[in-house]
């Protein structure tokens, strides 16, 4: 039942942005993120995956030293950390090895094949950087993140410095723990990350 649940609320997301989906799709932007908002965002919008950070996760700093070293790791190696773990370091000359959680694939050779192909794609005269800061200390690093020279938006709780970058959105001010920004706020196609406008921002597309 709960499979059925999904793959109508996919169909009706689809449904609800399909008319911007064309435009969407001639931007060939590439999204960068630190987790699972990147895949969400181009499904919504039926875009090929153009980056790939998609069904994974960072640790640490590994996120910020990715895109800092995005040219370095264009050739990187993904050595897996062990046989019962998604996990593992990207390695690249001259730039600092990384942990990447590969969470919502079900082998390691889908995971590893998927990343090549997608590293392959990323259009570097369009990225985009999404990055979800959930707590405060998520903000530590800010001003790094501010002298990166891409577009990017961080989405968090507040926004005390007034930064252009940063999409305070109420869903953080009020989630429980166990709630993301991806998950469905009502059954109509809506998440809570539409609180931020990713198609204007992201895409440059009006609604």
């Amino acid at each position: 039942m709960k499979s059925l649940k999904r793959a109508l609320f996919t169909v009706v997301r689809q449904f609800r942005y399909r008319k911007y989906a064309a435009k969407c799709r001639a931007t060939h932007t590439t999204i960068l993120s630190n987790n699972c908002l990147a895949g969400v965002v181009y499904n919504s919008v039926s875009c090929p995956f153009l980056s790939p950070t998609i069904n994974l996760t960072f640790e640490g700093d590994g996120f910020y030293q990715f895109v800092l070293n995005l040219e370095k790791y264009r050739h990187a190696t993904l050595l897996p950390l062990g046989l019962d773990t998604m996990k593992a370091k990207l390695v690249a000359k001259n730039a600092p090895e990384i942990v990447i959680d590969f969470v919502h694939y079900h082998t390691w050779q889908e995971a590893e094949q998927a990343f090549y192909r997608r590293m392959a794609r990323i259009n570097h005269e369009n990225i985009v950087l999404l990055l979800e800061a959930r707590f405060q200390d998520d903000l530590a690093n800010v001003d790094a993140w501010l002298s990166l020279p891409y577009r990017k938006y961080i989405l968090t709780a507040q926004n005390p410095r007034g930064l252009n970058c940063i999409e305070s959105l109420a869903f953080y001010r009020h989630a429980r723990l166990n709630q993301s920004v991806v998950d469905a706020c009502s059954p109509f196609g809506r998440r809570w990350i539409d609180e931020f406008d990713w198609l204007g921002k992201v895409f440059g597309v009006a609604r």
